[in-house]
């Protein structure tokens, strides 16, 4: 890495800093930082409240697509997500003509809608949960609210409590029992005490552990509830498929919404990159870091459009943050994968991608060891591999297992392994090739000789 100054025309600052996004070279750090106070330069501020306003607006319809009309994604995808590809006409014109406004309010009609719907759904349930249980009691509900100066519980025990409290010569003085209908692990039961006796055969019941169900108000029938509220459920079904549809029509234009969203993260990240820089009146200062190899891509590009900014390079010290671009092999490169997983180094440390990748692909050949299956791994990888090579990171995590697959390769040669022990002669006969084979590389047999693998 070069560490990189530029001087640029307050005046031109805008224009400057929306070519260096599009050059994508260099990695901006905050230059009143290395400036420090007192020497005339001050930070550049920018308001980031209008684009983040979209961003949430964008974020909204986003999730009630998601939530009605989720991506397909395949296994691999779930893994390494596919960036999107989209010409710069196609940007310019989904900018200029795409209206937010309407989409994102409609959206966010349905996600409200859809809530009300999901709530009014689940308390419904729940009380239907508890009159379809008063439905099957051998009395009326009716009945139990006639009842005077008594108190009556409605609950459950488990199995040995209930045996318990009918031994319990005390409660059988407070109140009567009388089991309802059985459970896997329990009983219903129906408690019935004089109402002086409340407060004790309360205490009593609660003793052994006994759950109690609320006796709901009613204002007719039980069946007549039960009906209503079926008749709600359907309803508010119907309309949570109503909206469903909905969503899934307006996710049509879900890869506009996506363009319009990465239009307004560029804009974000080219106000939070204006932020970074130190100005005076009329200089501004930007700072940051090429790495080596494109010094002269970089420098050539800001000669033939920004004659007037020289740049000035330097060595990072050890007390910068640099950031870290890791540059390897093109057999190498694949396993770049497992560095960014955890994290990458140190600037000034070394990189341990070699290291790390042989450690790795020995450890998964010793744990999947089949020739057959590496075979497979190496085929299956192979394919995906040549279907994904516009695609940096999905290709890399397929050669990734290709690699994986001729290690399993290696290893299963090495520990005679094929597709088990396939090559046996109850399986395939006398003197077949995968037994010569066998015979002749297999350095240990892991069955026989589990202690020295």
């Amino acid at each position: 890495m070069k560490r990189v100054t530029l001087l640029v025309r307050r005046r031109t600052v805008g224009r400057f800093v929306g070519w260096l996004q599009r050059q994508g070279l260099v990695h901006l750090e905050d230059a009143h930082a290395r400036t420090g106070e007192g020497n005339g330069f001050k930070r550049l501020t920018s308001a980031t409240e209008d684009v983040d306003a979209r961003l949430r607006e964008l974020e909204t319809v986003l999730g009630v697509f998601d939530t009605f009309a989720p991506l397909k994604r395949g296994f691999v995808q779930s893994f390494v997500p596919m960036p999107m590809r989209i010409s710069a006409a196609e940007m310019e014109g989904v900018v200029a003509e795409f209206d937010l406004g309407p989409l994102h309010g409609e959206c966010v009609c349905i996600g409200e809608e859809h809530r009300e719907h999901e709530r009014a759904i689940a308390a419904a349930e729940a009380e239907l949960e508890a009159l379809e249980f008063f439905r099957q009691l051998p009395f009326e509900l009716q009945q139990v609210r006639s009842l005077k100066r008594v108190q009556v519980w409605i609950g459950s025990l488990d199995l040995r409590s209930w045996a318990n409290l009918q031994l319990d010569t005390g409660a059988a003085e407070l109140m009567a029992l009388q089991e309802l209908f059985p459970l896997k692990r329990g009983v219903h039961v129906c408690a019935i005490a004089l109402e002086r006796d409340r407060d004790e055969a309360g205490r009593l019941l609660r003793r052994y552990g006994f759950s109690e169900r609320a006796v709901p108000e009613l204002e007719g029938d039980l069946a007549g509830g039960i009906g209503a509220l079926r008749a709600e459920l359907s309803e508010r079904r119907d309309a949570v498929e109503a909206l469903r549809a909905r969503a899934v029509e307006l996710s049509a234009c879900r890869r506009e919404v996506d363009i319009l969203r990465g239009h307004y993260q560029a804009c974000r990240a080219r106000l939070q990159a204006f932020s970074s820089m130190a100005a005076t009146k009329r200089i501004a200062m930007v700072c940051g870091y090429v790495r080596v190899a494109d010094v002269d891509r970089f420098g050539a590009a800001l000669t033939s459009d920004f004659p007037d900014v020289p740049p000035f390079y330097a060595d990072p010290v050890p007390d910068d943050s640099v950031p870290v671009s890791i540059t390897n092999g093109r057999l190498v490169k694949p396993m770049r994968f497992l560095i960014d997983m955890f994290g990458r180094p140190d600037y000034f440390s070394f990189d341990p991608t070699p290291f790390l990748s042989v450690g790795f692909l020995v450890f998964f050949g010793m744990c999947f060891g089949d020739v057959l299956y590496g075979l497979l791994l190496c085929g299956v990888a192979w394919y995906l591999s040549k279907k994904s090579e516009g695609y940096e990171g999905l290709h890399n995590f397929t050669m990734m297992f290709f690699y994986c697959g001729i290690s399993t390769i290696v290893f299963g040669v090495l520990t005679g392994s094929w597709a088990s022990d396939l090559w046996r002669p109850e399986y395939i006969g006398e003197g077949n090739p995968l037994l010569w084979i066998k015979e002749r590389t297999a350095l240990v047999d892991p069955l026989e000789k589990a202690v020295a693998m």
